[in-house]
């Protein structure tokens, strides 16, 4: 099923589940192209969390990793109309400097409060 056919189906749900099954399985060649198609759904909340959801997963098994800056920038350019999509990379940048990872971007100190709670467990001191 391509994104055109998951575009067809009426149910929000269904797409949900679609668009998180292809994003889960997209090669990193293909994923600003499919992460942009996501979001050209008309059900622009939902298409954002489906992406959001694909941020958080590859943005937590890439941050600190030497691809994070540039697999975040092309994120960066597919959500450039999506405010919270921009904001939310942002985050994972100020979430690395909070741990004490660099970042190549100056960015201001201070972690996001969601960042602390969802991944503060995985700190190890």
């Amino acid at each position: 099923m391509n994104v055109h056919d998951i575009l067809q189906n009426p149910d929000e749900h269904v797409r949900f589940a679609a668009y998180l099954d292809k994003l889960g399985h997209v090669a990193d060649a293909n994923e600003v192209d499919l992460v942009s198609s996501v979001l050209t759904d008309p059900d622009q909340t939902m298409a954002q969390s489906a992406v959001l959801r694909q941020l958080d997963r590859r943005a937590a098994g890439l941050y600190p990793g030497p691809a994070y800056e540039e697999w975040a920038q092309a994120m960066t350019q597919a959500a450039i109309d999506r405010p919270f999509l921009a904001q939310r990379l942002r985050e994972w940048s100020l979430f690395g400097r909070a741990a004490g990872r660099s970042t190549t971007r100056s960015t201001p100190a201070g972690p996001p409060r969601w960042a602390w709670h969802r991944h503060g467990s995985r700190r190890r001191t």
